[in-house]
C-alpha cells in the first residue's frame, strides 16, 4: 500500500485488557455459564461480555488439548489484532487468563488518522511470567485456589479473588515488562565472611531466643543478605518486599507519615508502625505489625497470613517485618503474636539490627567504591560504558547495570526486545552457546550461557569487529566476574 505519511507518534503501550480466573466444572449447565468465572477484571464488563470472552478462551483451551500431549503444561499464547491473550492452567481445571492490548503507532494516511498495532513489540515470555506471577503470588498469601474451595464454596473463592487481585493488577507496570521479569532473580548482597558471620550468627540467635520463628530473611536495603526460605517462596517474598513494602516505608519516611502496607490475603492495609517508646537506644520498629497490637494487649492476629514450603510440606504461617535503618528482617512466624511477644521481639532485635546495619553500611559503602574503580578501570576508549546482566540459574542470582531500577531501564525499547529474543532463543538451546547480534546503528548485544549461568551485554562501538567485541566481553567477565568460571 502506499501513500502519503506525516510523523508518526505512539499513542498507546502495553496495557491491561482484561484478567479472570475461571472453572469449567463450576458451571451446572446451559444457562449458567457464569457460575464458572470467580474472577474478571474489569469489574464493569457486563455479564454477557464475560461469558463471551471467558467462552472463546475456555473453547481455546479445550481444543489445544487434544493436541497436547503433555497435559501438566498448558500454557497457552493466542493473538489477535489488536491484543495478546496469555492463557495458564494453574491448579487442575482451574485456568488464569491476561490479555494484553498491543503497542498502538497512530499515524495519518492521506490526511486519514491510521492506527497500527505492533504485535511485535511484546515480549511473550516476560508477560507469560507475569501471569504465573499472578498466581504464585495469590497463592503464596491465600493458599491453594481448590483449598479455599473445599473449605468454603464457590462465593468464598470470589471474594478471596477480588479482594488480592483488585489491588494486586494496579500494581503491575504491563508495559514495562523485559528480560528482568522472565529472568526473576534476586540482587543479592556480596559481603565479607567476617561481616556475613555476624548477620548469620544474629539470625541463628534470634530463631533460638524465639522458637515461634520458623525462617527468616535478611535484607539491606533491597538487597538479600541471607535466606532460609525455599527459592520458590523467596522469589515471591523478594518480589513482595522490594516491590510493595519498601517502596511504601520509604514514601512514608519521605512524607513523615504513616504508610500503609497491602496485606494480600485481605485485600486491605496495614500501616507501618513506630517504634515501641519514643527512648529507645535503636532504630528498629516493626513494619507489618498491627498498631493495636504494638500499644496494648490484643487478642487477634492481623500479622500476613503466608503459605511457605517447610520440609517439603505446605504451611499457612504468618509474616513479620522489622527494620533499623537500612537493614530489614523477614520472620515467618507459627503463631499470634500479641504485645508482650511484639515487646520481646523488639527489645532482642532492634539494638543488635541497629549495630548490624551500621556495620553493614561501611562494608557496602567501601563495595560501591571499588565497584566505581572497576568502572573506570574496563573504560572502552571514550564510548559509553558496556551494560550487562548478569544472572545464576542455581542460587537465582541476579545483577544488573541495565536497570535503574526493576521497573526502568537505560536503553532503547528495541534493544531490549532484542534481548529477550536472545534469551528465548538461548533458552531453546541445552547447551553452552553465546549469540551475538548487530543493530543498524553501533550497537552490540550479546548472549553467553554457560554452566547455569547467563551473562547479556550491551556495547556500543563504531566500526567494532566480532573479535573486538569477542575482547570486550572476555574483558568484561573478567573485571566484574573473576571469581565466575564462564566457559569459551
Amino acid at each position: 500500500m502506499t501513500g502519503d505519511y506525516s510523523s508518526t507518534n505512539r499513542s498507546q503501550g502495553p496495557s491491561l485488557a482484561n484478567f479472570f480466573v475461571f472453572n469449567s466444572t463450576l458451571s451446572s449447565g446451559e444457562g449458567y455459564e457464569e457460575q464458572k468465572i470467580l474472577f474478571f477484571q474489569p469489574d464493569d464488563a457486563t455479564p454477557d461480555e464475560k461469558i463471551k470472552v471467558v467462552g472463546l478462551c475456555e473453547a481455546v483451551a479445550k481444543f489445544s488439548a487434544t493436541f497436547n500431549d503433555n497435559q501438566s503444561n498448558n500454557e497457552l499464547v493466542m493473538n489477535t489484532h489488536k491484543q495478546r491473550q496469555f492463557i495458564l492452567e494453574v491448579e487442575p481445571e482451574y485456568w488464569m487468563c491476561l490479555s494484553v492490548t498491543l503497542p498502538v503507532v497512530e499515524s495519518t494516511l492521506n490526511g486519514q488518522p491510521t492506527l497500527e498495532y505492533k504485535d511485535d513489540e511484546i515480549h511473550v515470555a516476560a508477560y507469560q511470567w507475569i501471569l504465573r506471577h499472578c498466581y504464585t503470588d495469590y497463592r503464596f498469601f491465600n493458599g491453594p485456589l481448590d483449598a479455599t474451595l473445599q473449605r468454603g464454596n464457590a462465593d468464598s473463592l470470589r471474594e478471596k479473588l477480588h479482594n488480592f487481585y483488585s489491588n494486586y493488577l494496579q500494581s503491575i507496570k504491563f508495559d514495562g515488562a523485559d528480560v528482568l521479569e522472565i529472568l526473576n532473580g534476586i540482587q543479592f548482597l556480596p559481603l565479607d565472611r567476617f561481616t556475613y558471620l555476624k548477620i548469620q550468627s544474629f539470625v541463628n540467635r534470634c530463631e533460638e531466643e524465639f522458637p515461634f520463628i520458623v525462617s527468616s530473611c535478611f535484607f539491606y536495603n533491597d538487597l538479600l543478605v541471607w535466606s532460609g526460605l525455599e527459592q520458590s517462596d523467596m522469589r515471591v517474598l523478594y518480589r513482595y518486599v522490594t516491590r510493595t513494602v519498601f517502596p511504601a516505608e520509604l514514601e512514608a519516611e519521605l512524607s513523615g507519615e504513616e504508610s500503609f502496607i497491602s496485606v494480600s490475603s485481605s485485600g486491605g492495609t496495614i500501616p507501618t508502625r513506630p517504634r515501641f517508646g519514643s527512648n529507645k537506644p535503636n532504630f528498629g520498629r516493626f513494619i507489618t505489625a498491627p498498631l493495636y497490637c504494638i500499644n496494648s494487649n490484643c487478642e487477634d492476629n492481623l500479622l500476613p497470613t503466608v503459605y511457605v514450603t517447610v520440609n517439603d510440606e505446605e504451611l499457612q504461617l504468618y509474616l513479620v517485618v522489622y527494620k533499623a535503618l537500612s537493614a530489614t528482617v523477614c520472620l515467618i512466624v507459627n503463631t499470634v503474636l500479641h504485645y508482650e511477644l511484639l515487646h520481646r521481639l523488639d527489645a532482642f532485635m532492634g539494638p543488635h539490627l541497629t549495630r548490624l546495619a551500621s556495620d553493614t553500611t561501611e562494608v557496602y559503602a567501601e563495595q560501591q567504591k571499588s565497584h566505581q574503580n572497576l568502572t573506570s578501570s574496563s573504560s572502552s576508549g571514550g564510548y559509553p560504558q558496556p551494560k550487562f546482566i548478569y544472572f545464576n540459574k542455581m542460587n537465582l542470582a541476579e545483577k544488573s547495570t541495565v536497570h535503574i531500577s526493576r521497573r526502568k531501564s537505560t536503553i532503547s525499547d528495541d534493544q531490549m526486545r532484542i534481548l529477550c529474543d536472545i534469551n528465548r532463543d538461548m533458552s531453546l538451546i541445552d547447551d553452552d552457546c553465546e549469540i551475538m547480534a548487530r543493530m543498524s546503528g553501533d550497537s552490540w548485544l550479546i548472549g553467553k550461557k554457560s554452566d547455569q549461568r547467563e551473562f547479556y551485554v550491551v556495547l556500543t562501538h563504531k566500526h567494532a569487529n566480532l573479535i573486538e567485541i569477542n575482547e570486550q566481553v572476555q574483558r568484561l567477565c573478567s573485571v566484574h566476574f573473576g571469581n565466575i568460571f564462564f566457559q569459551e
